[in-house]
């Protein structure tokens, strides 16, 4: 029993030190959708810390190579958000936390056999958002790739949270589309 103690306590404090982590983050999910053919086709959604889904759509195809990092400064982040549309939509507090804190569960960057899907419909990304306060940068973590190829992050939490966004966004589409 006594061995045991220390690891809980290790394991609360590491639950609080991402609880406060979580709490400093303004984004924490994105869905980005991009596809060149028949044009150039560029947007997708942002689940920010308060739980709202905003949208966003890149309307000019970029004159520079549109890969980009997967770290990000605060200000990027947060320029990103306000170059979003806000929903009415928003998610219940204590399930964002949830699902926040289990982004820093992840422990792995191990991903599936690349699948050929088709031609022509793009490539659709979840992401989830890790904060790092004293660089004050974000990290972003692929969860999973669909369209024209696909593949998941192995990782049981990445798993989970590619599941959830799908959930988040049913319900944002069934709210959004009352008429």
């Amino acid at each position: 029993m006594l061995l045991l103690l220390p690891t809980v306590v290790i394991a609360s404090c590491d639950d609080e030190k991402i609880g406060d982590i979580v709490k400093q983050q303004a984004l924490y999910f994105e869905v980005n959708h991009i596809n060149f053919a028949w044009g150039y086709n560029h947007g997708g959604y942002l689940i920010d810390s308060l739980g709202r889904v905003l949208t966003y759509k890149v309307e000019e195809k970029p004159a520079t190579d549109i890969r980009e990092t997967d770290t990000f400064t605060k200000a990027r982040i947060e320029e990103k958000l306000s170059n979003s549309t806000v929903s009415a939509f928003a998610l219940p507090a204590r399930e964002l936390s949830e699902k926040a804190a289990q982004i820093y569960k992840i422990t792995g960057n191990k991903f599936s056999k690349t699948v050929q899907i088709g031609a022509d419909q793009g490539v659709t990304s979840f992401y989830a958002y890790r904060y790092d306060p004293r660089e004050k940068t974000y990290t972003r973590v692929l969860l999973s790739r669909r369209g024209d190829i696909a593949f998941y992050n192995t990782d049981s939490d990445a798993r989970e949270l590619t599941k959830w966004i799908e959930s988040v966004l049913q319900r944002y589409s069934e709210a959004t589309n009352k008429d």
